[in-house]
């Protein structure tokens, strides 16, 4: 689950074969979007930056931004997310690393910072 910075919007994340994701007004409680076919086993964890953003807008679809790894880390399964100023983002890993955002890139690995 996820609130939006200005609290008006809320994302909840589903699991199972077709996982998506739900946006929808927390007064009305009315759904404003699905967001589907992008992911393939579950949405572990959802957050907006601290701009109250997580997806583009094009026409009337929102289009999801993916995290650039590169040779940084490797892929993991993410159980939370931290937002902070500057466009960084913390991700806890499944392997117990800590993985450093800068925008939609990945600029630190902490290796082992859980067990």
């Amino acid at each position: 689950l996820a609130l939006h910075p200005e609290r008006v919007l809320v994302a909840t994340g589903q699991v199972g074969k077709e996982p998506y994701i739900c946006v929808w007004d927390s007064y009305t409680v009315q759904t404003i979007s699905v967001l589907k076919d992008v992911h393939t086993h579950g949405i572990a964890c959802l957050a907006f930056d601290l701009d109250g953003q997580f997806w583009s807008l094009c026409g009337n679809a929102l289009t999801p931004k993916r995290g650039v790894f590169g040779k940084t880390g490797d892929l993991q399964t993410i159980l939370c997310l931290a937002c902070a100023p500057d466009e960084l983002t913390y991700s806890g890993a499944l392997n117990g690393d800590i993985y450093v955002w800068k925008g939609i890139n990945l600029i630190r690995t902490i290796q082992g910072a859980h067990t």
